[in-house]
């Protein structure tokens, strides 16, 4: 099984785990924690229960993780519309 790409984002706040949108939608229970990026490609998935469905849904061997991004002030996706399990970006 190849892996699917995923890497951790954070701010001094929070943290979300960035997946493809077409592998996040996939996966029930995804809460509006969460967020889209505005074209629709890839979901942020808040780290306290949403990234970790996502983990358990597909499992650790199936998710491979690149390079974390702290950001020093607000993460840039604290701005995009919040998750929506049916719609594509806005």
């Amino acid at each position: 099984m190849k892996a699917n790409k995923a890497k951790w984002v954070a701010d001094n706040g929070h943290a979300w785990l960035v997946v493809p949108m077409e592998l996040a939608r996939q996966v029930s229970g995804i809460s509006t924690f969460s967020y889209q990026s505005p074209n629709g490609s890839k979901a942020y998935l808040e780290e306290d229960c949403d990234a970790y469905r996502y983990i358990e849904h597909y499992g650790e061997d199936a998710i491979e993780l690149d390079k974390a991004t702290q950001y020093a002030g607000t993460a840039r996706c604290r701005n995009y519309p919040r998750y929506n399990q049916t719609e594509q970006g806005q």
